[in-house]
């Protein structure tokens, strides 16, 4: 939600959850309580009071897209643009080496489902970099997402070609490796929190 300093009126996005919670305005300095709209500004005994336990200083909470939230931003900008990249060489390579491949529908499949990964990873991107409550709960979809998908893809090329590289099976232990780290901090972190607040 949007908040304003009653003092000089400096706006500040910060969690929903923070109406009734004391700040400091990074403007001013002046001490007030967040509410929808304009705050309201604490007595002079109040302001030189700590903050009470179980209330946050949002003020000094870390927020926006930087620290660890900086390396999912680089693989929402950069993954979308690897899988265009690997299904384009991949049906140059096929239509090189293997034409008989085209006709057959598991391939034409495997295709479908990059593309839709992409555009939902795109879709992904756009809500988090305008930090929207939403994103939260649809990069950590898109992460199980991408694991189900490359377990498909995995199974698809195991029909196809009757065994499974390592180049199959490596999409899928990372997608299930970078789950198990990021879908965590996506449910934890203060600085997610405190950022996907549109």
């Amino acid at each position: 939600m949007k908040t304003k300093c009653p003092k000089c009126e400096a706006s500040d996005k910060v969690p929903n959850e923070s109406s009734g919670k004391k700040t400091q305005c990074w403007r001013c300095g002046e001490w007030y309580v967040i509410a929808e709209g304009v705050g309201t500004l604490l007595q002079q005994k109040e302001q030189k009071d700590t903050v009470p336990s179980g209330h946050t200083d949002v003020s000094t909470a870390p927020k926006g897209i930087g620290g660890w939230l900086v390396i999912p931003a680089i693989g929402l900008v950069l993954g979308p643009i690897k899988v265009v990249i690997m299904l384009f060489q991949g049906i140059i390579m096929i239509q090189s080496f293997a034409p008989e491949l085209l006709s057959n529908a598991r391939f034409w499949v495997s295709g479908v489902i990059d593309v839709a990964m992409v555009i939902a990873a795109i879709i992904v991107a756009i809500l988090f970099f305008k930090e929207c409550h939403i994103a939260v709960v649809a990069i950590i979809s898109l992460m199980a997402a991408s694991i189900v998908a490359n377990a498909i893809q995995l199974l698809l090329s195991i029909a196809m070609f009757g065994e499974a590289s390592s180049d199959d099976i490596n999409p899928v232990l990372h997608a299930c490796v970078f789950a198990a780290i990021w879908i965590p901090y996506f449910v934890k972190s203060k600085r997610v929190k405190n950022t996907f607040v549109n």
